[in-house]
């Protein structure tokens, strides 16, 4: 599924300076990979927000790379998506590296200058996992702080089955995260 073409743009479309950004044509990298692996996999072009499982089913495993800090309305995206995952979502975002224990996001985008005219949020893991919790995903897990291939891009593994959880325990890349780690003691 792509969404780069049904943005969640808002009421005034797309921002002038995407006209100019040379996007990836994500279409012809699905389409090579699928050849590649001989896959049966189907590509729908459609907005994360349109996803349905009466319409569409339900799928172990969701790969939601690169796409909630896109999203004007990023919690509505992860219910969506917590919707049609029985097993695992894996999940890669842009995140705010510092004050990463805090569940905050900054708005980003054409408005404040930070990243780029496509996004609109700039949330720290804690954030991010408080965005899955919240979105009813049972069991959180956020990529090692020493392993990240990026201060600034961080994997988090959210689950809904007891065997992906199991998996994910088992996962030394990860940690799991839970309420108690999100507290927030400010005085």
């Amino acid at each position: 599924m792509d969404v780069y073409e049904k943005y969640d743009w808002g009421y005034s479309g797309a921002p002038k300076e995407c006209e100019t950004l040379g996007q990836q044509n994500k279409g012809e990298a699905f389409w090579y990979h699928h050849k590649q692996l001989n896959s049966n996999v189907k590509r729908i072009d459609m907005s994360v927000n349109d996803l349905d499982p009466e319409k569409h089913g339900t799928f172990d495993t969701v790969i939601n790379y690169g796409l909630i800090y896109h999203l004007r309305h990023p919690v509505l995206a992860l219910d969506k998506c917590r919707s049609v995952t029985t097993g695992l979502m894996y999940l890669e975002t842009q995140i705010y590296p510092e004050m990463h224990d805090l569940p905050m996001a900054l708005m980003a985008g054409k408005h404040t200058g930070l990243l780029g005219p496509t996004d609109y949020f700039w949330p720290t893991q804690a954030c991010v996992c408080a965005w899955l919790m919240t979105a009813d995903f049972p069991f959180v897990y956020a990529q090692s702080r020493k392993i990240k291939k990026s201060p600034n891009r961080q994997r988090f593994l959210a689950c809904v089955s007891d065997e992906a959880k199991e998996k994910a325990d088992k996962n030394k890349n990860f940690v799991r995260i839970t309420e108690d780690n999100l507290k927030v003691n400010i005085r």
